[in-house]
């Protein structure tokens, strides 16, 4: 198979057909998820995909040798393959693959091959990782899980008199409970194995090796709330995604990525002022879409020159390889992680960023979706970079815009920016640097 890099704008991007490591931006879309209790509060969070609009950012394609992956307008999925070949689309969720969960998903078969597989894939790492689940239109069913390229479990094909044959629609879903897994077609419980969890939170549709053409109806994924976890907080659920920023100046103005602002209707930051959180709609005042970089000016608020001086220096020239830097940001801010700013260190690993990439360095920083536009400070509490993208299938590999790309951009503001060169802060301790950043670092939200 052969092996593609994809630097992706959205941290909820699915791959079609070819998979590899790849540089992800890590805005941190959450409004998926909702709260779901019964009358004996028993509650799960689900996420409905129905296709009405691509918020959820499923790739989608429209090549005439591999297939089409579309959203019709009046709602569904629709893919066709028009060769035999192995084909899917997926979403990263937020979820764990060792606690319970269920999925289910009504396809209609429209046509093709009657003995080719479709269904869902769910648990996938990568194109070597993940569990399916699938059926095919001469009432045939198999499910599996592949384990670093090896078919460690495997069904075979087996009959079921509970699919529906031919151009029908069939509704198959998958329940895990503890260590057994089971799967069932409109309704009916047809099979059932142990189950072999896999780290990949990917999900969504694949066909295997044939040619078919599908109506996709939904999507639902529903899991155990983890007693330990963060709810979103009352007010947050309408918002649709979610990343970092930081205060550039008291006069309102907030640096972010420009992939956080890049397809929304409407834009707010959450800062701290007085100890209290406030909320505050904000302009987007300038963009450079090649830098990744966005500046936003805050409305309706003026930040006390005094409590909002700008205490960090802005690095000149470009930082060393080795360079001890951090980074403060708000990681899935709206879901599992909370509120407060979250503080992870690292070192600069290159000069050059992405495909070598020379407007951006390479660090060992450790970053999650929310992470971006983040600020990167060396340990002198200067700000030698915006945090932007990171290596998905790598440990600690992570991806920082340079500090001269948002000089020039300063340059194009109605007002000036006093970009320090002093740190104020240069002598304090490392713990109280991150006291003093972190009412100047922001949560970015979208709608």
């Amino acid at each position: 198979m052969n092996k593609q890099i994809f630097l992706l704008q959205v941290f909820f991007i699915g791959i079609l057909i070819s998979f590899s490591d790849k540089a992800i931006a890590l805005t941190d879309t959450v409004s998926v998820w909702k709260k779901v209790c019964d009358d004996f509060s028993d509650c799960k969070l689900v996420f409905t995909e129905k296709f009405k609009d691509n918020a959820n950012q499923w790739p989608l394609i429209n090549d005439e040798e591999k297939g089409i992956a579309e959203i019709m307008p009046e709602g569904g999925l629709h893919i066709k393959t028009n060769k035999k070949i192995d084909f899917g689309q997926w979403v990263k969720l937020d979820v764990n693959q060792t606690e319970d969960f269920s999925i289910e998903s009504a396809i209609d078969f429209k046509g093709g091959s009657n003995d080719a597989f479709y269904g869902v894939i769910y648990g996938l790492k990568d194109w070597e990782n993940y569990h399916f689940f699938c059926i095919n239109a001469s009432g045939y069913y198999n499910f599996g899980v592949r384990y670093e390229g090896l078919n460690a479990v495997f069904s075979g094909n087996l009959y079921s008199s509970n699919i529906l044959k031919g151009k029908q629609s069939n509704k198959l879903k998958i329940k895990k409970v503890g260590k057994k897994v089971f799967f069932s077609v409109n309704g009916e419980i047809i099979d059932n194995t142990n189950y072999k969890a896999i780290v990949g939170k990917r999900a969504g549709f694949v066909v295997f090796d044939g040619k078919v053409n599908l109506q996709i109806q939904n999507l639902i994924y529903q899991r155990s709330i983890d007693a330990d976890a963060v709810a979103v907080e009352k007010g947050d659920e309408k918002y649709t995604s979610s990343g970092s920023g930081f205060i550039v100046s008291s006069k309102g103005y907030v640096v972010t990525n420009y992939h956080v602002i890049e397809k929304i209707e409407r834009c707010y930051v959450e800062l701290k002022i007085n100890d209290e959180i406030k909320t505050y709609e904000a302009d987007i005042v300038q963009k450079d879409p090649k830098s990744d970089l966005a500046i936003l000016k805050i409305k309706g608020a003026t930040l006390d020159a005094a409590q909002f001086k700008i205490p960090y220096a802005f690095a000149n020239g470009v930082a060393e390889v080795g360079t001890q830097v951090f980074t403060l940001g708000y990681p899935m801010a709206l879901t599992a992680m909370g509120k407060e700013v979250k503080f992870t260190d690292g070192k600069i690993s290159s000069k050059t960023g992405y495909q070598g990439d020379i407007s951006a360095y390479q660090t060992s920083v450790p970053v999650q979706p929310g992470n971006s536009g983040g600020p990167l400070f060396d340990n002198e509490g200067r700000l030698v970079g915006i945090v932007n993208a990171k290596i998905m299938e790598a440990d600690n590999v992570s991806y920082a815009v340079k500090t001269g790309n948002l000089r020039n951009m300063f340059d194009l503001l109605p007002e000036q920016i006093e970009s320090e060169n002093k740190s104020e802060i240069a002598n304090l301790p490392l713990e109280q640097k991150i006291k003093v950043l972190s009412k100047f670092t922001v949560l970015i939200k979208s709608k």
